[in-house]
């Protein structure tokens, strides 16, 4: 991957040797570059530019924000318990010797590297072809990736281990709607941050969403030595386990489609008065709604 990266990136987009024309000359323009800022709005005083600060109050209380927080929480937590104990649960649950089904067993990975691709272009046609409204399509994108794994997760721990093709079409399914989240939540930051503020909003959202891999394996570790530990003697049940992040999963679906909205919030700050003044600030009913 070295090779391809150093052959296609490049520091700057119009520098890229597969830029379109239209993209060079919107560059160009100053329509993407040069967004509006607070240190360099209309209010600020002449001749004098305010150093542009970190905006932490809103990207730490507004609601909208913590709806894409939460819901990223959710859509990792089912993707971080598959990722780690996927084989574990083939080999205990299932009877599989990893060696004897490579291909069976990477199934559910590549239908999730799949279902993120065929995604993005789906959503993308849908706002630009069919002129569906954004916020539709971003709820709608993320529901898919929310209650269908809940639904694939929750049935998953009734499969018998005669029938490890079901369980494997199950966890499949799981990870190719899954993906689709991506197009709801993720690119929502964009939408939320507009081009000043989707990368501070990224940095808190997937700090936050990196959170599951440790919680998740760890009460997932727990539920199953609980079990060993109860001296049955019988194989862990994985019921638990995947009923949580089956549920986990349903509320982050939830949770964006009740809350989240495809406005900037942030752009009740770039025409008005700087947010030094503390009073306009606290008032502004865009900025902390919580």
């Amino acid at each position: 991957w070295l090779a391809a990266y150093m052959k296609h990136v490049t520091s700057k987009p119009e520098e890229h040797p597969q830029i379109s024309q239209l993209e060079l000359d919107l560059i160009q323009a100053g329509s993407i570059t040069e967004q509006p800022s607070v240190a360099n709005s209309p209010s600020s005083s002449p001749g004098k530019i305010k150093k542009a600060t970190m905006p932490w109050r809103l990207l730490l209380t507004n609601r909208y924000l913590w709806v894409i927080y939460t819901s990223h929480f959710a859509a990792n937590y089912s993707w971080y318990i598959l990722l780690g104990w996927l084989p574990t649960y083939l080999t205990e649950a299932l009877g599989w010797t990893l060696s004897e089904h490579p291909g069976l067993t990477i199934a559910p990975y590549l239908c999730g590297y799949l279902g993120l691709l065929l995604s993005g272009r789906l959503s993308d046609y849908l706002i630009t072809e069919r002129k569906i409204p954004t916020l539709h399509v971003r709820k709608t994108m993320h529901c898919i990736g929310s209650f269908l794994p809940a639904i694939f997760l929750y049935l998953l721990p009734y499969t018998p281990p005669s029938s490890s093709i079901t369980a494997i079409g199950l966890l499949s399914g799981c990870l190719f709607f899954g993906r689709a989240c991506t197009s709801g939540f993720w690119i929502n930051m964009i939408d939320v941050g507009g081009p000043d503020h989707a990368g501070s909003i990224m940095s808190i959202s997937n700090s936050i969403g990196t959170l599951p891999g440790i919680l998740g394996n760890l009460v997932t570790g727990y539920l199953l030595q609980n079990q060993q530990q109860g001296g049955s003697g019988e194989e862990p049940n994985w019921t638990p386990v995947f009923h949580l992040a089956s549920a986990v999963s349903a509320m982050g679906g939830l949770i964006f489609l009740l809350g989240a909205t495809d406005r900037n919030v942030f752009n009740s700050i770039q025409f008005r008065k700087h947010k030094d003044d503390d009073e306009d600030f606290d008032r502004d009913p865009l900025l902390l709604e919580s």
